[in-house]
């Protein structure tokens, strides 16, 4: 007799259906690299299973579209789903209402993804790093349909150097913000920070590199205590920067503002709780001719090469600084003012 059509039957977790071919796949619910269909593919969970394994679809360069509409049972979603299918340009998310969790690297390095829609990820609470990273095709990006999400992991929209706008507002419940958020998205304009007004924690290199961008609302960012390294770094457009969501911050990490070249002036007088600021401080902002150090009155450490080779700034009061114990090596240096000797500057204030 006959059993392998019942042991299959058992195993058979996912269909999935392409243009070519219908395969049936083991071991849907753990650790697994399926085999690669082509072209337009629908995903059928046949069992019901809750979970999508690691590396499912994994540098599949033949997909073009996915539809998920059938995945109904499907609760999480591991690491590396659809990783690198570089002709992938839709993906229909409607079968993923009851997705809780996504892992790391999802729809990692999709190149010609256009556009991506978050509404049926209403009950995601997770995501793992790398969410969309590298979709350079990808123009906007709406996240209200992200409403009970509360941590954002590194590399949240890393790398989409088309996109032009995205929308916070789904963000509400985020309390924390990993490294890499937005990093070198080119073409980015503005940026609201509204939705992400629960946020206390921002990571390193947050909006690194965003040439294109002007302006940035930081009136959303009004419960963060911690600021990483290289906020806003090298984001040559940026010609102003109103400190006045900032009023909660302790800790500013190293390179905050720094290369833009663009900026004239800062006003930093909503920074009165801010204790510490780190390495490169505004340095190499070359058209940075005024800083408002009223709101440095808390500083009591400031690290090295503080508004260094800022080479247009010609005046500067060290009066707010009076609460200053330490400052790091080349203070000022490469700007229009006579130098300063670091020991009876911290002596006279």
């Amino acid at each position: 007799m006959k059993v392998w059509p019942l042991v299959l039957l058992a195993c058979a977790l996912l269909v999935v259906t392409s243009v070519a071919q219908r395969v049936i796949y083991k071991n849907y619910d753990i650790s697994t690299s399926v085999g690669c269909p082509s072209g337009d593919v629908r995903l059928t969970n046949t069992q019901g299973r809750a979970t999508i394994g690691t590396s499912f679809l994994r540098m599949c360069p033949l997909i073009t579209s996915v539809d998920t509409q059938l995945l109904l049972g499907v609760t999480s979603i591991g690491n590396s789903f659809l990783y690198e299918s570089a002709q992938l340009t839709s993906v229909d998310t409607q079968g993923l209402l009851n997705v809780t969790s996504i892992g790391d690297c999802f729809l990692y390095n999709c190149p010609l993804l256009m556009s991506f829609n978050t509404t049926p990820l209403s009950k995601v609470t997770s995501i793992g790093n790398s969410l969309l990273y590298s979709a350079t095709s990808l123009i906007s990006f709406d996240a209200q349909g992200l409403p009970k999400l509360t941590n954002i992991g590194d590399s949240f929209l890393s790398g989409c150097t088309a996109l032009t706008s995205i929308n916070t507002q789904g963000l509400l419940n985020v309390t924390s913000i990993g490294n890499r958020f937005l990093y070198n998205c080119l073409k980015l304009t503005s940026f609201d920070t509204q939705g992400l007004s629960k946020v206390s924690y921002i990571g390193n290199s947050f909006l690194y590199n965003c040439q294109k961008l002007t302006s940035i609302d930081t009136r959303g960012l009004l419960n963060v205590i911690y600021i990483g390294n290289e906020f806003l770094y090298a984001c040559q457009s940026l010609t102003s920067f109103d400190t006045q969501g900032l009023s909660k911050v302790t800790n500013i990490g190293n390179y905050f503002l720094s290369s833009c070249l663009s900026i004239t002036f800062i006003n930093t007088q909503s920074l009165s709780k801010l204790t510490r600021i780190g390495d490169y401080f505004l340095s190499t902002c070359q058209k940075l001719t005024s800083i408002d150090t009223r709101g440095l009155a808390s500083v009591t450490s400031i690290g090295d090469s503080f508004l260094q080779s800022c080479t247009a700034l010609t005046s500067f009061d060290t009066q707010a600084l009076s609460k200053v114990t330490s400052i790091g090596k080349n203070f000022l240096s490469g700007t229009a003012l006579p130098s300063f000797n670091t020991q009876d500057l911290m002596m006279s204030i």
